[in-house]
């Protein structure tokens, strides 16, 4: 037997379906837009996500690291294999425990990340600037906030 809607109505019309398509959307138009920017840093996404999240610290616990980065933790191992590979990436043991492995821009982590934080950034601007006033910007910026608390907590619960 089929599983039965639990919604009244066709399901394109249910807001739960219409924010899913909406996000997925959303997300596929910005990365359209950002794979140009990135392909004239000659610098992947997911690399660009790592040094952001480094940059600018004495580095993170590996697990940190994963919970700031959008994508999953194994991934982030990966990603920061290859960012050691290029000499943009250290990897340590913690003093505090050999347990811990804390992730760290080398010099030219932070130099890359000094020539292509502040252009990622202007660019994210002009580019939500171009589709949203400031105000509606707070307002998406907090609810897809509230979504992702909310999503975390059903993960946890």
């Amino acid at each position: 037997m089929s599983e039965k809607f639990r919604h009244p109505g066709p399901p394109k019309t249910w807001p739960q379906v219409q924010i899913l398509r909406r996000v997925w959307k959303a997300g596929a138009a910005l990365r359209g837009k950002f794979d140009t920017h990135f392909a004239e840093l000659d610098l992947p996404m997911i690399e660009f996500d790592l040094i952001s999240a480094l940059g600018n610290t004495e580095g993170l616990k590996m697990k940190d690291l994963a919970a700031a980065m959008i994508t999953t933790p194994s991934n982030v191992t990966r990603v920061c294999a290859v960012m050691e590979e290029k000499g943009l990436l250290k990897r340590e043991r913690s003093k505090a425990s050999d347990r811990e492995v804390i992730a760290s821009l080398t010099p030219a982590g932070e130099k890359l990340f000094r020539d292509t934080f502040a252009k990622t950034v202007n660019q994210t601007a002009a580019i939500l600037d171009s589709a949203l006033d400031k105000d509606d910007q707070k307002t998406l910026a907090a609810l897809l906030q509230r979504l992702l608390d909310g999503l975390a907590d059903e993960k946890r619960g």
